[in-house]
């Protein structure tokens, strides 16, 4: 598998308790996609999280060869109903704007490719508006303004990440990596639904 954009790599195994760190926040999966269906889908699976720096290459490509679903769009004013969360007044909803897409791939299943901006970023272009085929490395979009996030989640059983980006992340280390770089092996075809 190559790495999408040129960052800071972060790869995470989901579980229940499983706190995503993206911009600052900290979120669930299911409060990272907004929808706990699409969430339940990926539990037990791997998120790579890669973190743009200023200085780097502000555009993104597709992680995988398959099948682009339309964009959907998270951000603008949301409030959590989490008393914890209202009481700390934490910024999860309404400091990230997030757009991502569905991939349906032959080697991966379905994966979500997700594009976050901070209230700093002026904009996430897409290159597409619609849904359609997209190929491993083809540049999917870009960044406007300032510093961004690249999330990639995959089904379980379906990558084996590369040894040094596995124990960095064990260590809570960003590994930094490459648009094109091998980031992690493609295990045996699995389709949705069957157990590995």
């Amino acid at each position: 598998m190559g790495c999408p954009a040129d960052g800071r790599l972060l790869a995470l195994e989901l579980d229940d308790e499983t706190v995503i760190p993206v911009k600052g926040c900290r979120f669930t999966l299911s409060g990272l996609v907004g929808d706990p269906q699409l969430a339940r889908r990926f539990a037990g699976g791997t998120c790579l999280i890669f973190r743009l720096a200023p200085s780097d290459f502000h555009r993104f490509a597709y992680v995988e060869t398959g099948h682009c679903g339309p964009i959907h769009r998270l951000g603008g004013t949301h409030y959590s109903v989490n008393p914890l969360a209202l009481r700390l007044a934490l910024p999860v909803f309404t400091e990230n704007y997030r757009e991502y897409c569905l991939i349906e791939t032959q080697t991966l299943g379905t994966v979500v490719q997700m594009e976050v901006g901070s209230f700093s970023v002026g904009r996430i272009v897409q290159r597409r508006s619609s849904d359609g085929p997209c190929r491993r490395g083809e540049e999917k979009g870009w960044f406007e303004f300032g510093a961004s996030t690249v999330v990639v989640l995959v089904g379980p059983g379906r990558l084996s990440i590369d040894e040094d980006i596995r124990s960095q992340s064990a260590r809570k280390v960003e590994t930094l990596v490459r648009l094109g770089e091998a980031i992690a092996t493609v295990n045996a075809l699995c389709r949705e639904g069957e157990q590995r």
